[in-house]
């Protein structure tokens, strides 16, 4: 809210908003061989591996839910009929 108080017109808010920032914040030269090393990763072309649904899988799912459930399903009609 200082800085609101200070300035008048958007120009002057973001000059004070920058003069602040550049208070708070120090500097910092990075190191040559990190750059290096960045924009060389960035740079080369690396594999994409999309991942692909197993359609067993959900088939073995319903198959063993289906069975879970017939199971259930006859053993509360063994307990009914008691």
């Amino acid at each position: 809210m200082e800085i609101l108080n200070k300035a008048s017109t958007r120009g002057e808010i973001d000059n004070l908003f920058e003069n602040q920032l550049r208070k708070i914040f120090k500097p910092v030269s990075p190191d040559p061989s990190y750059v290096q090393k960045l924009k060389k990763s960035l740079l080369e072309k690396t594999e994409i591996y999309l991942e692909q649904d197993n359609p067993s899988f959900f088939l073995l799912l319903i198959i063993v839910g289906l069975i879970l459930a017939i199971i259930i399903f006859f053993i509360i009609n063994k307990i009914i009929k008691k």
